[in-house]
């Protein structure tokens, strides 16, 4: 990401087109190293002793002894927008700002997108917005790295009736989104992205968290005592993310992440009740038990502990949650049954890192 600071000014006696040594700050400015550090990229212009040449661009600042400024990429110049080459002279150079690193946002003419997109240089100062017209599945838009400069900004939009998932590519050459190579989006979501020359950074933007409850109205279903029962949690309370698989009753996570998860399971005593039963309800991903709980089932009484737990996991696109329960009569034989109420349940809600 580039940085401006104010009142920076230097001279340079380098030739050619190479990195400028810096060689002291101009009367009434600031030198670079008493505003930058080793690594900062700011915009810079360069005028040339002879008065006729000069050159934009963003340049990497390194402390010495020698001050040096790379010329990181060019913007436009004298000659053509390439690097002008440099004679002998004492030629100033300053951080200032200049068409590329002031390039604003066209918010009034949106780009649509409705499929798999690779994006060109030409994105650069576009807002886009993603829909589903034209793209039955969920699909990727690919951002673009050769041809951009340093502060380019891109905006991307998901319109709010959006149901895929539209995964953002950071582009080719290695190129990261803050860290990771990928990121998916989601309706109503907005990101404004900012080029820094290497990687692609979120500065601003919107992140809605997909979340979904089902749970159990089936009807009574015996347990059978020492049994682990799957149960199928077929009403939807609500859903957000398109979440909710109600014919087969668990919940399949559309975009990997971090999630909190909260279930509980109520049950019945089909016959009497004595000390010495539990409760287990679990929390399966896959096949896997992520979150077991085991109650005493206190007698007297015919129904079982209802205690909420909640877990927080890393889920992977594409992974089942569901809801397990195990009833076990520690001294005896004796049955219980699932039983239709607002009182097993499953949620999950996907907690935003992006």
């Amino acid at each position: 990401m580039s940085k401006f600071v104010d009142r920076v000014k230097e001279t340079t006696n380098t030739t050619g087109t190479g990195a400028f040594t810096l060689a002291g700050a101009v009367t009434a400015f600031r030198s670079f190293a008493s505003a930058l550090s080793t690594g900062d990229i700011v915009p810079y212009v360069i005028e040339a002793a002879n008065g006729s040449d000069w050159e934009t661009g963003f340049g990497t600042f390194t402390a010495g002894p020698p001050d040096t400024l790379a010329r990181t990429i060019v913007t436009a110049s004298s000659n053509g927008g390439s690097a002008i080459d440099l004679a002998a002279g004492t030629h100033e150079i300053y951080v200032g700002l200049h068409a590329r690193s002031a390039k604003p946002v066209d918010y009034n003419s949106p780009v649509a997108i409705t499929a798999a997109s690779v994006l060109t240089s030409d994105a650069a100062g576009r807002h886009h917005v993603c829909s589903d017209s034209g793209s039955p599945a969920d699909y990727e838009v690919d951002l673009p790295t050769s041809g951009m400069s340093v502060g380019d900004l891109i905006s991307i939009e998901m319109s709010a009736a959006l149901t895929k998932i539209v995964t953002i590519d950071a582009g080719a050459g290695g190129s990261l989104i803050d860290g990771e190579r990928y990121r998916a989006m989601w309706a109503k979501e907005k990101a404004l992205l900012k080029w820094d020359g290497t990687n692609w950074q979120k500065i601003a933007g919107l992140s809605v968290p997909q979340a979904a409850k089902i749970s159990y109205n089936e009807g009574p279903a015996t347990l059978v005592n020492g049994a682990t029962t799957f149960v199928p949690l077929k009403t939807l309370v609500f859903d957000t993310a398109g979440l909710s698989n109600l014919t087969d009753g668990w919940l399949t996570i559309r975009r990997g992440g971090r999630y909190r998860a909260s279930f509980q399971g109520l049950a019945q005593a089909l016959s009497g009740h004595v000390n010495g039963w539990e409760w287990n309800t679990r929390l399966h991903v896959d096949t896997v038990i992520e979150q077991s709980n085991v109650f005493p089932w206190p007698a007297p009484g015919t129904n079982s502990p209802i205690i909420e737990t909640t877990s927080y996991l890393d889920l992977d696109t594409g992974q089942d949650v569901a809801l397990y329960v195990k009833f076990t009569d520690l001294v005896g034989a004796e049955e219980a049954k699932i039983v239709t109420s607002g009182n097993t349940f499953l949620v999950v809600e996907e907690i935003p890192e992006w």
